[in-house]
């Protein structure tokens, strides 16, 4: 059996940390988001608020991690990856032809592993209107178009680089999406 790397992606607050949570919680082996780690031991600005010079950052970040990862199972649920880096990118204004070879660099890794992803897909107002970690009141309608475009970004991102993909809707009970990400993951497991 071969080793299975799950990403999970998303817009900021799509519910990417909560599943990823919920699942170490179920037992498997998941890696937090690096964005989010540098955000807070490095007190950098992420999201929509983020410099380009970010996303480099994470980037590096991500590239470390895949050098040291350690497979003590046959699957790891990794939240955002290099897709969502990818995605920022893109939104910041960056073209996929400026992106190559680290995109290159994707499908390298994606030779390694068998590499899908979970698409947790929502309406960027209702996450922007429960997101205050990065956003605030003031925010929301200036955000939307960015978590709009960034959204769109990241299914470009998956389709150019031709890794298989489902969608979920984060805006049903957290129950539901739970039960069926779940279900999804089992064919991981034969």
């Amino acid at each position: 059996m071969g080793k299975n790397l799950i990403v999970l992606v998303g817009i900021h607050s799509a519910g990417k940390s909560t599943v990823r949570k919920k699942l170490e919680e179920l037992g498997y082996t998941t890696e937090e988001e690096c964005a989010e780690i540098l955000r807070v031991t490095q007190n950098c600005e992420a999201g929509a608020t983020a410099k380009i010079d970010f996303e480099y950052l994470v980037r590096q970040a991500e590239t470390r991690r895949d050098k040291t990862r350690e497979w003590k199972t046959n699957i790891i649920l990794v939240e955002s990856w290099h897709f969502l880096t990818l995605a920022y990118m893109l939104t910041r204004g960056m073209q996929l032809t400026d992106l190559k070879d680290y995109m290159d660099y994707v499908r390298q890794q994606m030779d390694h592993y068998n590499v899908s992803c979970i698409f947790l897909k929502s309406d960027p107002t209702k996450i922007l209107d429960r997101s205050r970690k990065l956003h605030s009141e003031a925010d929301v309608e200036q955000y939307y178009d960015f978590y709009k475009l960034l959204e769109q970004n990241i299914q470009k991102v998956l389709e150019t680089v031709e890794v298989p993909f489902k969608e979920f809707n984060t805006m049903k009970p957290f129950d539901v999406t739970i039960d069926e990400v779940l279900t999804y993951l089992k064919q991981f497991e034969r």
